[in-house]
């Protein structure tokens, strides 16, 4: 969904509840959709959305906090790939482009993610009883 930045008088409201909720900032447009994969075409600067946040895209993206109906600070992101990453590529099948994509991802996420990745290692080993890991592809 696309909602020009001269449009004054029109608003796009979208509102994150578990699925996947994403706004695109763009040169002359805002964005919003529910995969990055829409929106890095138009624009590499992107805002993720958590449950319970609510943004309004028109003159400018507010972003609210449904509890408390608060605007509260956008935390921009850059993304850091380019629209073709999103397709197969050379690869025969998405499973095949997934599995070498893997190493990639991890380190993605590691370097990202640290912070929260240190605090669930501390929670599982300060905790007791037996841990089960499970990892998929999609």
């Amino acid at each position: 969904m696309q909602c020009p930045k001269s449009a004054v008088s029109k608003e796009i409201v979208a509102a994150k509840t578990g699925s996947p909720l994403i706004c695109g900032i763009g040169d002359e447009e805002l964005l919003v959709a529910s995969d990055a994969s829409a929106i890095v075409k138009h624009t590499k600067k992107v805002i993720f959305l958590e449950d319970n946040q609510m943004v309004i895209l028109g003159e400018k993206l507010k972003l609210i906090s449904l509890p408390d109906g608060k605007e509260i600070k956008s935390n921009i992101h850059t993304l850091d790939w380019e629209f073709e990453d999103a397709k197969k590529g050379k690869f025969k099948h998405f499973l095949l482009k997934e599995i070498s994509e893997q190493p990639r991802v991890i380190e993605n996420i590691v370097l990202n993610y640290a912070e929260e990745i240190n605090h669930l290692a501390k929670l599982i080993k300060e905790a007791f009883g037996t841990f089960m890991l499970g990892l998929r592809t999609t």
